[in-house]
């Protein structure tokens, strides 16, 4: 006689979790997960082969996790809540959604990870503050480890903020407020102390670039711009820093912010391009000589 077939016995484990959780009331997600993990086995994957009973109760599984999390930023979006607003009690989402209390305790697991809700012990549930820095994350990430990997990772990730900065400092230059232009004079001057030692500080080149889009008073775009520097801080010991020209980096800020202050929106936008002529060079893998 032979093996029963995936769905059969995927129907046949279904009956024997329900029989189970008849007798564990209210329970059922828990054991459901129990037996998905008993078959699974010890130090594997909860996810079988495709088309297997274990990889079908599994899928069920993380599906109900899912939807719990789709449906619980579709109530977000519904009830008009905004970040640090409190959130149904687990038990009435549970009954909201008639899911299990492991489905939904799941899923506000993983939505609290991307910032979309924030759990208070004792306190309750609320609303995250949506912050993008898990997605820069990701992103500086992922450009560190193709960059070690010898793949153009940085490169591409430069090019994008390239592509930004151009494009948004002639937007800058319509109505910089005076006090932005002095806040970005003063961290040129702090660029060319430190050129006096030899080297401008990584931390003062960044800090002019998020002061320099302050008045467009975006928090997306210093999120996006700030996976830039975390990336390259990532792998600052593999660039080739050592070769600037710390006056040449003053000297191109210095003109970005003279630009500005003239109110000549293609000037600032050519300053920007020469300043990422040096960066260009120490990142694109065509311009970057072999390593012995």
């Amino acid at each position: 006689m032979g093996a029963p077939d995936a769905p059969e016995t995927a129907k046949r484990l279904r009956a024997i979790s329900d029989e189970l959780a008849d007798r564990f009331y209210e329970r059922a997600d828990v054991v459901r997960t129990l037996l998905v993990t008993l078959l699974a086995g010890q130090h594997s994957l909860v996810l079988g082969p495709p088309g297997t009973a274990k990889s079908e109760l599994a899928r069920e599984l993380t599906g109900r996790i899912d939807g719990a999390g789709r449906r619980l930023k579709e109530l977000i979006l519904e009830r008009r809540l905004a970040p640090g607003d409190a959130l149904p009690t687990e038990a009435e989402l549970t009954e909201l959604f008639g899911v299990g209390r492991v489905s939904v305790r799941e899923a506000l697991k993983a939505l609290q990870a991307v910032n979309v809700v924030e759990i208070r012990r004792g306190h309750g549930t609320f609303v995250g503050s949506l912050s993008l820095s898990p997605f820069a994350e990701g992103l500086a990430f992922r450009a560190a480890v193709r960059h070690r990997l010898g793949e153009p990772g940085l490169f591409e990730l430069m090019k994008v903020r390239e592509a930004l900065e151009a494009g948004l400092v002639g937007a800058v230059t319509a109505g910089i407020p005076a006090e932005d232009l002095a806040v970005l004079r003063a961290l040129v001057a702090e660029m060319e102390t430190e050129a006096g030692a030899g080297r401008v500080a990584r931390s003062t080149d960044r800090a002019f670039h998020l002061a320099l889009y302050a008045s467009l008073d975006s928090h997306l775009l210093s999120e996006v711009l700030d996976a830039f520097w975390a990336a390259m801080d990532r792998v600052r010991e593999d660039l080739d820093d050592g070769h600037q020209d710390p006056d040449a980096t003053c000297a191109q800020h210095r003109e970005i912010v003279d630009a500005l202050a003239a109110g000549d929106g293609e000037r600032a936008v050519r300053a920007m391009r020469t300043h990422f002529d040096g960066i260009r060079t120490r990142l694109d893998p065509a311009l970057s000589l072999p390593r012995e």
